[in-house]
């Protein structure tokens, strides 16, 4: 006969609940049996508990209490209750032995994502009128259709309702067209999915769930079983969970334990005011006690019938009256003299910290201290996975790893990882891409380790650093290309193994071939031979030189593999595009969570929903920011707030509930932590709602007491961080023992010996190249190399002498030399027309030359081995742009410029030192069939940018002549290599270098540490 009291019992927020939900029910509290003298029946006693990961926690609560005896432990069946991302794969035959019946067969969320999609895209093609739509976008919308069909069925309502449910005060003269194109959307949930369903012989997953519960409810009531049942841990916000309580709680030998019902300390007409319908959104569905009031009004009793359990925590009357309704605030300065806040206060710190990093030291130092005593237990609960992720990394310099029971999403795994990093790279074919998945962990290409790193560094240094490749190239045509080229012959390059150079075709070719099915430019296909093609390829690229596949013995490999395959089954027909495969699995990697470790460890970094019934010696709650905790209520685009609760669905609010009663179930812990950060990223934070209604109802001078005992913390954490006194580096003047010089010197290399010594210092005595970029984007340099190009095959014959023709023909040379930069269309168009618009002019310019009797030589190269007075032999070499010769024998030297032309005092002072250093190694023999016996006639600087018209730029050397000027310059140049050379002279950093310029050794020079003092302005270059 079933009981005429329901057996209600609740255990207060803070408490232990698995130690006091096993210790009240070996004392016969709530099951009057004798389980503590005869453990034996516990094998008949079934507990029903909200998700499967609370089954370990009575099970080590079970162990605890029953030792050292032996016994079969309870059935211990998970509810998997629709908010636990972790239960999507729930199976209904574990979940409940006499449930209801699986024929029909279920259709989980990956089948019915995919049934769902031809439907989603039908919907979209139509709304837009445009092609196929991404596949992303698709499997999105058909993913937040599904979780409405589940709503839908959560809440006992049936589908065909979404078809007539247009918006309150809806005005068909505004909004028509927006609701007859959502309407269409609700009309695949109302009408087609039920009819695929009724195809296929199949029943949704969660209704075959629901139905599960119902049939366990039913079975309960018609039976009225004498063998003991519980229901644990859940507040019964599903109505077929609320339900089921009921019937459990009126069974002889039923019960039901609720988490941290508030039986007595709110006021009735405050707690009338909850779930009201005339009240607040925020107090209707936003309050911690709207679900389990909700729950009680089902079970049929009211909340002073409900037996308390275990210990209550002073602090649970503080966090009651903080998290009151708000229309009943007004009573704070009468509720509160009753609360004994020293009491509650005690073991309360509350971190306020200025940005996410000191908030993450802190809370590692806390966690860190907690575990000094080898007994205690300390969880860090936080709904913010980047303050997670960033207490994680603080805890590991510690040498603590941290279980993280929260879980992260499948596709930050290292597996996930490796697909993502793998379909970039086929998408993109760029040098980072391609570097990022041969460097991944798992990858080896038939190879070991180490043998696929050193090809990896082969690769970037002599592939990729530096090198401009249009994407349609193949990772081979690229090896190809770049082996072919002249070797460098200094520099990191030069220190590559003719051996792995050999090897890089190979590891190009293997590349390609597995990249291949997934380049951007190949049509639809159909994506299940195409995922198990991508699965087939990761086993390839992580297969070693033993034939082991790392990606099989890695953890989260197979998940990954088993996602590829299930996706490959239901969605085996759907059409997709290879370029469109990439951003479909980053969603469905996102929406798979993966948990490692277990939450019985000394130290877990826990999401709410793990936590709420974890017992810790320690609990820091934190990241307690609004849009964390609570979160943002997720925006339905298609049913307004107005229209669910027309239907009878949840408003988006009561995840707000779902928060606030997190937050209080966490509140009870006796050793409690709150923090909070004032930014988060690069934007002001704004502290969670919890935070300041508790700040409201103690007061400024409370609160501060509290945030001052959180101040201590984030002191200790500056400390540790605090660099101590600053030492910085001088600036650098090195003068070396031996050699003083290098042997060699480029034209081009004596402004940088002019500016800044240390650069030549670093690349030629120290034999450092600097690294060039991957992959670089064409700059001015690469326009500047285009340009000279078509001017020298331009120059190198005589143009024809009409001017037409001679265009023709400029324009024809210029295609050919900007030909490489056509896969850059935008660019090329650029650079092409700036190029076009020079073309008159240089004509113009190169034939009056020509006119005047001038013998034009161009490019010509050139060196003159220099015999310095102290005695060294420095080689000066480098190529003339353009050198005329007169009749009379003089010599004009000019240089082209496609970039911003030096000032007069720059050329004076020498810093533009490459027309005058050239002649001068002209007028000495540097040059073949260069004798300028009657001097030097004119310098000059010809641009070459955009402008139409191109005139050479004398260079002005009066009062003193050319030859003087030249002379003058060459003997500047000779004494500061001397001084060097004997030592009388630095190679000082930046010795006359603007501040806003960057050196390629500014790194090596520690420039950052010294420049403030000791940057020195280069007055001289603001003159023009």
């Amino acid at each position: 006969m079933a009981r005429a009291r329901p057996a209600v019992f609740t255990i207060a927020p803070g408490a232990d609940f698995a130690r006091e939900t096993v210790a009240a029910l070996l004392a016969g509290r709530l099951i009057a049996l004798p389980f503590a003298t005869e453990p034996a029946r516990l094998a008949d006693l079934v507990i029903h508990v909200p998700t499967r990961r609370v089954r370990p926690l009575l099970e080590a609560a079970f162990a605890a209490a029953l030792a050292p005896r032996a016994a079969i432990l309870p059935v211990i069946r998970p509810l998997a209750e629709p908010a636990d991302p972790f239960e999507a794969g729930f199976d209904i035959e574990a979940g409940f032995a006499a449930g209801a019946s699986l024929d029909p067969r279920p259709v989980g969320v990956a089948e019915r994502r995919f049934r769902l999609l031809p439907l989603v895209e039908a919907w979209r093609r139509g709304l837009s009128g445009a092609g196929k739509p991404d596949l992303r976008g698709s499997l999105a919308l058909a993913d937040q259709l599904g979780r409405l069909i589940d709503e839908m069925r959560i809440a006992g309502i049936p589908l065909a309702a979404l078809e007539s449910a247009p918006p309150p005060g809806y005005d068909p003269a505004r909004f028509d067209l927006y609701w007859t194109q959502s309407r269409e959307f609700l009309r695949i949930a109302a009408r087609y999915w039920p009819q695929v369903l009724e195809e296929i012989g199949g029943r949704d997953a969660m209704d075959l769930r629901l139905a599960a519960i119902e049939a366990e409810t039913a079975r309960l009531v018609a039976t009225d079983p004498k063998t003991p049942v519980l229901v644990i841990g859940s507040t019964g916000s599903v109505p077929a969970t609320a339900r089921l309580m009921r019937a459990v709680a009126r069974l002889d030998y039923g019960a039901v334990v609720l988490p941290g019902l508030d039986r007595d300390r709110l006021d009735p007409a405050a707690w009338a005011l909850i779930g009201a319908p005339d009240s607040s959104l925020a107090t209707r569905v936003g309050h911690p006690q709207a679900s389990l009031k909700r729950t009680l009004a089902e079970i049929g009793i009211d909340r002073a019938d409900v037996v308390p359990l275990g210990p209550d925590h002073p602090r649970n009357s503080l966090i009651v009256e903080a998290l009151r309704p708000a229309e009943s605030v007004d009573r704070w300065r009468e509720t509160r003299a009753g609360i004994d806040l020293d009491a509650a206060l005690a073991g309360l710190c509350v971190i306020d910290a200025p940005d996410e990093r000191e908030e993450a030291l802190a809370i590692a130092i806390l966690m860190r201290e907690t575990l000094e005593d080898p007994v205690r237990r300390v969880a860090f609960v936080t709904a913010d996975r980047g303050l997670a992720e960033r207490v994680g990394a603080e805890l590991r310099r510690f040498g603590i790893n941290a279980t993280d029971s929260a879980g992260v999403p499948l596709g930050a795994r290292p597996a996930g990882r490796l697909a993502r990093l793998f379909l970039k790279a086929a998408r993109e074919m760029d040098g980072a891409a391609l570097l990022a998945l041969l460097r991944d962990p798992l990858t080896r290409l038939d190879r070991d380790a180490a043998t696929i790193a050193r090809l990896a560094d082969a690769l970037e240094i002599l592939v990729l650093r530096g090198r401009h490749f249009s994407p349609a190239s193949s990772l081979a045509e690229r090896i190809r290309a770049a082996l072919a080229a002249p070797p460098r012959a200094r520099g990191p390059a030069a220190r590559i193994e003719a051996d792995r150079r050999a090897e890089l075709p190979a590891l190009g070719a293997a590349l390609d071939a597995l990249l291949a099915p997934f380049a951007t430019r190949l049509p639809e296909t159909a994506l299940g031979p195409l995922v198990a093609t991508l699965a087939e390829a990761l086993r390839m690229l992580t297969r070693d030189e033993d034939g082991t596949v790392l990606l099989e013995q890695d953890p989260d490999g197979a998940d990954l593999l088993d996602l590829l395959a299930e996706t490959g089954a239901h969605g085996a027909a759907a059409p997709v595009r290879p370029a469109d495969l990439g951003p479909a699995l980053d969603l469905l990697l996102e929406g798979m969570r993966v948990a490692r470790g277990t939450p019985e460890a000394r130290a877990v970094i826990l999401g709410p929903l793990e936590a709420r019934l974890v017992a810790a010696d320690r609990v820091i709650l934190g990241g307690l920011r609004e849009g964390a905790m609570p979160p943002v209520p997720p925006e339905d685009p298609f049913l307004n707030r107005a229209m669910r609760l027309d239907l009878g669905l949840q408003p988006p609010e009561w995840r707000i509930g779902q928060s606030a009663h997190d937050f209080q179930m966490l509140a009870g812990h006796a050793d409690l932590v709150l923090s909070h950060a004032r930014r988060a990223g690069d934007q002001p934070s704004l502290p969670s709602r919890f935070l300041r209604r508790l700040e409201a109802i103690l007061g400024a001078e409370r609160w501060k007491t509290l945030t001052e005992r959180g101040e201590a913390i984030l002191a200790l954490g500056r400390a540790l961080d605090a660099a101590g006194p600053e030492h910085p580096a001088p600036r650098p003047t090195p003068i070396p023992v031996a050699p003083r010089l290098p042997e060699r010197l480029a034209i081009t290399e004596i402004e940088t010996l002019r500016r800044d010594p240390y650069a030549i210092y670093a690349r030629h005595l120290l034999a450092l190249e600097p690294l060039e970029q991957i992959d670089p984007e064409p700059d001015a340099r690469e326009k500047g190399t285009f340009l000279h190009r078509a001017l020298e095959l331009y120059c190198a014959a005589e143009p024809p002498a009409d001017p037409d023709l001679a265009a023709q023909r400029l324009r024809e040379i210029g295609a050919e030399c900007f030909a490489p930069l056509r896969h850059e269309p935008e660019l090329f168009e650029f650079w092409w027309r700036q190029f076009e618009a020079i073309i008159p002019g240089f004509v113009r310019f190169d034939r009056a030359r020509r006119m005047a009797g001038n013998r034009v030589l161009v490019e010509r190269g050139g060196h003159f081995a220099l015999s310095l007075p102290s005695g060294p032999l420095v080689t000066i070499h480098g190529k003339a742009d353009r050198l005329e010769m007169d009749g009379e024998g003089r010599l004009t030297v000019l240089d082209y410029k496609s970039g911003t032309l030096p000032g007069a005092g720059e050329i004076a002072a020498g810093l533009a030192a490459q027309l005058p250093i050239t002649a001068a190694l002209a007028c000495r023999g540097a040059f073949a069939d260069i004798d300028p016996s009657g001097g030097i006639a004119a310098l000059a600087h010809v641009p070459i940018g955009d402008r139409n018209s191109v005139e050479a730029k004398w260079i002005k050397t009066d009062p003193e002549t050319a030859d003087a000027f030249v002379a003058r310059q060459f003997a500047a140049l000779v004494a500061d290599l001397d001084a060097l050379a004997r030592g009388a002279m630095p190679y000082l950093s930046r010795a006359r270098m603007k501040a806003d310029r960057d050196g390629a050794y500014d790194h090596l020079a520690r420039f950052g540490e010294w420049s403030p003092a000791e940057a020195e302005p280069d007055a001289e270059e603001d003159e023009a």
